[in-house]
């Protein structure tokens, strides 16, 4: 039975869960479900959705025909380059660190350490050492003995 509610504060459990009964996709209904008790918490009303539960979600299989070969990562590097050089590095860097673009785009230069090794022909080869500092939910990375002083 639905209620006229003027104001979040007059809701119940059950109007929540009225709210929540029109959507039938589990992705949708974790995104109403975090947003709602965020936002009942904020109003330091958290007791109306203490007894909500995210959906569990299966992550999708990904076969190998669905990833890049390395072949079509190196012509779409290419291709961004033609509009400037610093698409193509991180796009690079996105592939070879398996980072996420946010961290990516976060680091500075302190958390770059340039190096170089000579590879079997005596050629000189840099390589760039790469220090995140944080993660996804802007959890903290844990610091490798070496990184004591770095800031």
């Amino acid at each position: 039975q639905k209620r006229e509610i003027t104001r979040f504060e007059d809701a119940k459990t059950i109007d929540l869960n009225l709210f929540l009964a029109q959507y039938d996709n589990k992705y949708t209904l974790n995104v109403c479900i975090y947003v709602i008790k965020k936002f009942y918490t904020f109003l330091n009303l958290p007791d109306l959705t203490n007894n909500f539960r995210l959906y569990p979600i299966q992550p999708e299989q990904i076969t190998p025909s669905e990833t890049l070969t390395p072949e079509e990562l190196i012509k779409i590097a290419n291709e961004a380059s033609k509009r400037r050089e610093l698409y193509k590095v991180i796009i690079l860097t996105l592939f070879e660190s398996c980072a996420r673009i946010s961290e990516v785009l976060q680091l500075k230069l302190g958390d770059v350490l340039f190096s170089s090794v000579v590879d079997k022909e005596g050629h000189r080869k840099p390589i760039a050492t790469l220090h995140f500092k944080r993660s996804k939910g802007g959890v903290k990375k844990q610091r490798f003995k070496n990184q004591k002083n770095r800031k």
